[in-house]
């Protein structure tokens, strides 16, 4: 794996800690990564499906799901 991807993968996990919403959390990774080249995508491509506001302390219920 690619430096780049642990690297965004673990932008991701920091801003979802520090209580950014998922889908944000995300998003700030994808901006605050390196490129990867064509090889590889950082988020560019990611979809969240079921609770996008979700933060790292919720639960994901049913009816918070984005339709």
């Amino acid at each position: 794996m690619r430096p780049e991807v642990l690297e965004f993968l673990g932008n991701v996990e920091f801003y979802w800690y520090y209580d950014w919403d998922i889908t944000l959390a995300i998003e700030l990774a994808f901006e605050n990564t390196p490129t990867t080249g064509t090889m590889w995508a950082t988020g560019y491509s990611l979809y969240v499906l079921g609770y996008d506001a979700m933060r790292v302390d919720d639960y994901n219920y049913q009816s918070d799901w984005s339709k």
